[in-house]
């Protein structure tokens, strides 16, 4: 990709937003008037030497080196029947780029409902890592930022990234005790303002049945892997 091409990019982002506020509307709400703002943040990006950008006629990645991992989050298709064909040589292409500049990793972003993208994740060698669960939460109190430490979880609240507006702050927590009640979790996230609750799990190894039964539902997970051939 280059600087020309980052109108395009910002355009077919903001598709993507917008298709995936219909699996979860307040954790994907899109941001309105920021494709702009983005097309700028993308030329910043393309002329950066830790970052990869790479588009084919229907379909571009973004690459970022993050420590050692080749991190995807910009990534997206005209249509979904391009994710086995382009996508899949993007990824492998950004892949390749990034272990050129010392990644040992590579770590994608995904919407759990966004199936067709995520079987080519699974196909070219990736499996699921982390999983966002999520639950709108109604604020009760005036809208607070900063760390919460309390006894059986630790967050941080704060605004979402520019591109996504859930309607107020978001408590992410970083720490979920093993039998801390989610309600009280809850009702610190509506004392403090917030409008979401944001609780990432690794898949088998914490509470998801827990929060599934307390209304939770997963929106997004991060695929981790050596991108390689697809297997057929």
């Amino acid at each position: 990709m280059v600087s020309s091409d980052c109108d395009w990019a910002a355009q077919l982002l903001q598709l993507r937003r917008e298709s995936y506020a219909t699996f979860s509307p307040v954790f994907w709400r899109p941001s309105e008037g920021v494709v702009a703002q983005q097309a700028g943040f993308l030329r910043q990006q393309v002329s950066r030497d830790d970052v990869v950008a790479l588009r084919t006629e229907h379909a571009l990645v973004v690459a970022q080196l993050r420590g050692n991992d080749c991190f995807v989050d910009d990534f997206m298709v005209e249509d979904e029947g391009y994710w086995r064909s382009e996508g899949a040589d993007l990824l492998r292409a950004g892949w390749e780029g990034m272990q050129a500049r010392g990644a040992t990793n590579t770590r994608v972003s995904s919407a759990k409902k966004d199936s067709l993208k995520n079987e080519m994740l699974v196909e070219s060698g990736l499996r699921v890592s982390e999983q966002w669960w999520v639950k709108a939460v109604e604020p009760a109190g005036p809208a607070e930022t900063g760390a919460v430490d309390e006894d059986g979880f630790r967050a941080l609240i704060g605004p979402p990234p520019p591109v996504y507006d859930p309607g107020g702050p978001v408590m992410f927590v970083r720490y979920l005790g093993p039998s801390v009640p989610l309600g009280t979790i809850e009702a610190r996230a509506s004392r403090s303002g917030t409008v979401l609750v944001v609780v990432p799990q690794h898949p088998g190894r914490g509470r998801e049945a827990d929060l599934g039964a307390a209304g939770f539902e997963v929106a997004s997970q991060w695929y981790v892997g050596k991108p390689g051939a697809m297997e057929c």
